[in-house]
């Protein structure tokens, strides 16, 4: 299996990577990494120094990588975190172990350093922290390169105490990003289509008893999504499964209506999170 550094590099099972920091000053042990099967090393953008060995091949025998510029875009996933555990990482420090799941399925990784866990932030602000990320919560995360190690986290929902922090509103102009989150109420919901709107337009329904324009709902098509239950206890929040049965549409359930966090992209459902 080959793998390319802009074209002008080739490496295959054989090539080494030795991770270093780019402030070794400013570094940390968990900083420094050998890496020794490059299809761990997860896609993203590298400042490297290659070296062959032997002036017969073309691929690199070592890399040293020195600068992972990886950084939030349009395109991360977001993941609603299913369980928060401390554990011990190589150097008997603590740090956490977390399970996320989303989109592409359940799975569990590890945190850098405890801080990470503990103090998540707002999406473009380091410095407007949250509280320990816990079970119910969704989240972005940045990799490390081998797309195992959560080395920082951002927090767009907190469940158990139905805070929105950085989420898009609805129907705004960024609904055809390739990934978004949006929070609101279902308003109407038949076997094929649900839309989303906001309280306040709730609201103006149950005063005016007028069906509301068009123009101030997103709608999806329900079999786009893959549905979450976030059931709210007194002792956290529970993730469980959920269908389209656990779906209380405004217009078809008596004035009930179930409140949700929506993932959408490119104009399509992919996951949807109803609170319970």
């Amino acid at each position: 299996t080959y793998k390319t550094f802009s074209t002008k590099v080739m490496v295959d099972e054989n090539t080494v990577v030795f991770k270093i920091p780019e402030r070794p000053d400013e570094a940390e042990k968990t900083d420094y990494q050998v890496i020794r099967d490059v299809n761990k090393l997860s896609d993203g953008r590298y400042m490297v120094t290659a070296y062959k060995i032997g002036e017969d091949t073309m691929t690199a025998g070592v890399i040293v990588l020195k600068q992972n510029f990886s950084n939030y875009s349009d395109s991360a996933a977001y993941y609603v975190v299913k369980n928060v555990e401390q554990e011990l990482n190589q150097y008997d420090e603590i740090t956490y172990a977390i399970t996320l799941d989303g989109q592409s399925g359940e799975k569990v990784y590890s945190a850098k350093t405890a801080s990470v866990v503990e103090n998540p932030h707002k999406s473009g602000n380091m410095n407007d922290t949250y509280r320990a990320i816990a079970s119910g919560d969704i989240i972005r995360c940045l990799f490390d390169e081998t797309g195992t190690i959560i080395t920082d986290i951002t927090i767009c929902y907190q469940a158990e105490e139905d805070n929105v922090i950085s989420v898009s509103e609805i129907g705004s102009g960024n609904w055809n990003n390739s990934s978004r989150i949006i929070a609101g109420y279902i308003y109407d919901m038949d076997d094929t289509i649900l839309s989303i709107t906001t309280l306040g337009n709730i609201n103006t329904a149950i005063e005016t008893g007028n069906v509301l324009n068009d123009s101030v709902s997103e709608k999806y098509a329900v079999d786009s999504f893959k549905i979450f239950k976030l059931e709210v206890t007194d002792a956290g929040v529970n993730v469980l499964e959920g269908s389209k049965t656990d779906i209380k549409a405004f217009r078809t359930s008596g004035g009930e209506y179930s409140r949700v966090v929506a993932i959408t992209g490119s104009a399509t459902g992919k996951v949807l999170f109803v609170i319970e």
